[in-house]
């Protein structure tokens, strides 16, 4: 999301359109599921109030495939620093994975391949944060919420 600097409000309040606000100047959020949310930022200061809105698209972030064919994907540490094993219980998969890695404004922010059984993705160069880690194989889609820290 792009948003003004807010350096000179007084005060900010920010309304991420899932009945959640924060008063935090840098905010961390996590959605609590696929869909599209508008986020309000109002900012306060003794000249005024200015206030700005943007839509964020979670929406297609949904998952895919039958659940009970798929096989259990971990994701750790969870939080991490950067880099993330990914790793499948079902040792039969035969091929590999894509993976998107995907921030809380709904940006593509990388992307690769892995392979079954573990996979080890290197997101250091992220800012901390929550996102989304898309992973797509002959299975279907999985969509992982991740934290960078």
């Amino acid at each position: 999301m792009k948003f003004p600097a807010t350096t000179n409000a007084d005060s900010i309040a920010w309304d991420f359109g899932d009945g959640s606000i924060s008063s935090d100047i840098h905010p961390v959020h996590d959605f609590p599921a696929a869909d599209l949310y508008p986020i309000v930022l109002q900012a306060w200061n003794t000249f005024g109030t200015a206030k700005w809105l943007e839509t964020v698209d979670l929406s297609d972030l949904s998952s895919t495939g039958n659940p009970d064919q798929q096989a259990l994907v971990l994701v750790f540490p969870n939080p991490g620093s950067g880099k993330f094993h990914v790793v499948s219980t079902n040792k039969n998969l035969s091929t590999g994975f894509r993976w998107k890695l995907i921030n809380t404004a709904g940006r593509e922010v990388g992307y690769g391949t892995g392979v079954w059984p573990s996979t080890v993705i290197d997101a250091e160069n992220q800012p901390e944060g929550a996102y989304f880690l898309q992973i797509t194989d002959e299975q279907g889609v999985r969509i992982i919420k991740i934290r960078m820290q």
